[in-house]
């Protein structure tokens, strides 16, 4: 057996033994699995080998999880919440995100149209998605402003604002908005690094 080979199978077996220490539903990339005893692709082709023999799943390019299988649903793995992928996503890229603004109208009962797919606005590249349980659009922004307070009520506020603009944004959206946080939250909105438009109306 030549020295690759012995070294192939041995990062094999140091992939197997980690997975086999994660809980399930357990996310994760290949970052996690990284030591300086092997080469990025020979963890790469062990993950690659695990994936085929059914231990971890691809929830998308990069990420990983540790599937649970559900009896009610003959043998089909349970995928973990979208959200918890693009949480782990984002971490791991660094990028801060903010709901799109549409589907902030929604969360806000501005608006009773859901949109298709989830979309974010992000500090990261621009990109789409696809994740085992649903597409995810990332649309990149210089405007800093836009993703304050992220992941928050009070973002998803500042989110619903920009994307009604100031032709659409009336008191009745702003009352709506109140009503919809708290007194502490509608303060910080109101303190936020705002477009002189909504400072006024707010």
């Amino acid at each position: 057996m030549s020295k690759c080979q012995n070294s192939r199978k041995t990062a094999i077996a140091y992939v197997r033994s980690k997975i086999a220490e994660m809980k399930k539903r357990c996310i994760f990339s290949i970052d996690c699995l990284i030591i300086s005893d092997y080469s990025r692709s020979a963890i790469q082709s062990a993950i690659n080998r695990v994936i085929h023999e059914k231990i971890i799943i691809r929830a998308c390019k990069g990420i990983y999880f540790k599937p649970t299988f559900s009896h009610l649903l003959k043998g089909k793995p349970i995928s973990p919440d979208l959200n918890l992928l693009i949480d782990f996503l984002c971490k791991r890229n660094a990028e801060t995100i903010q709901l799109h603004g549409g589907w902030a109208c929604n969360r806000l009962r501005l608006s009773k149209q859901v949109p298709f797919i989830k979309v974010f606005y992000t500090s990261g590249y621009s990109r789409k998605l696809r994740f085992i349980n649903g597409t995810v659009k990332f649309i990149h922004t210089k405007d800093s402003r836009i993703l304050q307070h992220a992941g928050t009520n009070v973002g998803l506020a500042i989110s619903a604002l920009y994307f009604l603009d100031k032709k659409l944004v009336d008191q009745q959206v702003i009352n709506t908005i109140q009503e919809q946080l708290t007194e502490k939250e509608y303060q910080q909105l109101k303190n936020s690094e705002l477009p002189v438009w909504m400072k006024k109306i707010l």
